[in-house]
């Protein structure tokens, strides 16, 4: 957004963005259910309980930035970055593969980053890594920017949203 080339990409994809990860949370919560039998849903701590709602708007805005900063804006660049550059040699599609392979690891680190114990590691990671290819796309061919919106919207429509829903 500071960039006057790529204020009016963000300008128009905004919406975009914003509807994506509504639609992913909306995609978390039908995996959860089908794959998990709901496990996910049912143990998100009901509005009014530990944690208030000031820090749940916390979480949502500050996790979301820093995991995207993280995850995407450093590991994922660094990884297709080192992986362009390895595969440029073998391949003229270097670019879009270094690309993905970021996107794919970036993803499953941040999976592995949101378990918090062995026996939730299998719904945990599957749910994450999924939810992390969306911000990954995002990232690449919207800008961070993107990404961290529609972080916002799967953590917030996960996180404050659905515990009035559930």
């Amino acid at each position: 957004m500071l960039a006057p080339e790529t204020r009016s990409d963000f300008a128009r994809w905004w919406w975009r963005a914003l509807a994506l990860g509504l639609a992913v949370a909306a995609i978390v919560v039908g995996l959860d259910e089908v794959l998990f039998a709901g496990v996910t849903v049912q143990r998100l701590p009901p509005l009014g309980s530990d944690p208030p709602l000031g820090s749940r708007v916390l979480v949502v805005l500050v996790g979301s930035v820093g995991e995207e900063l993280f995850f995407r804006a450093l590991l994922a660049t660094l990884v297709g970055w080192v992986a362009h550059l390895s595969l440029s040699r073998v391949t003229g599609r270097s670019k879009m593969l270094g690309q993905w392979l970021g996107v794919l690891l970036a993803a499953t680190l941040a999976g592995v980053w949101h378990v918090g114990s062995p026996a939730d590691a299998v719904r945990v990671m599957t749910i994450s890594t999924i939810v992390g290819v969306a911000y990954g796309w995002l990232y690449w061919w919207r800008g961070l920017e993107s990404a961290i919106l529609a972080h916002m919207a799967v953590t917030g429509s996960l996180y404050i949203v659905a515990p009035t829903i559930f």
